[in-house]
C-alpha cells in the first residue's frame, strides 16, 4: 500500500520500514485506531451513496467494487450495506428497484420486462471489474437488494383474462404488448 502512495511498484527499504513500524506502534501508544475496511466502508463510503450526484459514475463505480470486494468481511460483521446501484440508464438508485439483467445470467426478467426499460435493469458496467468475478457480483447485489424474480402478489379472487391484462398494467407499469406471457401461465 505505501509503495502504490509512493508511486512505485518496488519494496520497502529496511530504514522505511522500521520508520513505519514505529509510527504505528506510536499511533497505538495514542489510542487510535486502525482503519479496517469494514470501517472506511460504513464511515466514509457509504454516506457518499446519499449524494450520488455531487461524484463521478466512476468514482461510485470503484466505491461499490470495494465494498463487493469486502462483501464477506462486511456480511460477517452483520454490517447493513446501504449503497445506491447504476441502472442501465446511468442513473443510481436504491438496489430494490432494479432487477438482474442478462449480463448477469436473468434473460427471462429482461425479456419479460421488454427491452425499453433501461431504468429496470441492473447496470452491467460492474462486470468490467476483472477481479471479481460474476457470482462474486450476483451474491453482492442480491445481498443488498437487486431483485432477481418479479414480485408477485396473492390475489385471492378469480380475475377475468381482460381484468387480469389491466392490473397488471396497472400494477407493473408498463404497456403491455406481450399479452403472450398471460396466455401461456394462464390458458383458458
Amino acid at each position: 500500500f505505501l509503495d502504490h502512495l509512493r508511486g512505485r511498484t518496488g519494496g520497502l527499504t529496511e530504514e522505511e520500514k522500521e520508520n513505519n513500524r514505529n509510527a504505528l506502534e506510536f499511533l497505538k501508544k495514542v489510542n487510535l485506531q486502525e482503519l479496517n475496511p469494514t470501517k472506511v466502508i460504513s464511515d466514509f463510503i457509504m454516506p457518499i451513496f446519499k449524494q450520488t450526484s455531487k461524484y463521478e459514475k466512476e468514482i461510485l463505480i470503484e466505491y461499490t467494487s470495494f465494498i463487493c470486494s469486502h462483501f464477506s468481511d462486511m456480511k460477517s460483521g452483520k454490517i447493513k450495506i446501504s449503497i445506491k446501484v447504476l441502472n442501465k440508464n446511468g442513473e443510481f438508485v436504491n438496489p430494490e428497484t432494479v432487477y438482474f439483467s442478462g449480463e448477469y445470467g436473468y434473460n427471462l426478467i429482461e425479456e419479460f420486462f421488454g427491452n425499453n426499460k433501461e431504468q429496470t435493469f441492473l447496470s452491467n458496467e460492474y462486470l468490467t471489474k476483472e477481479t471479481i468475478s460474476l457470482e462474486k457480483w450476483k451474491n453482492f447485489f442480491e445481498y443488498i437488494g437487486v431483485n432477481y424474480t418479479p414480485a408477485c402478489k396473492t390475489i385471492k379472487h378469480k380475475l377475468s383474462r381482460q381484468e387480469l391484462f389491466d392490473k397488471i398494467e396497472q400494477e407493473i407499469d408498463i404497456p403491455w404488448p406481450r399479452r403472450s406471457y398471460i396466455n401461456e401461465d394462464y390458458p383458458g
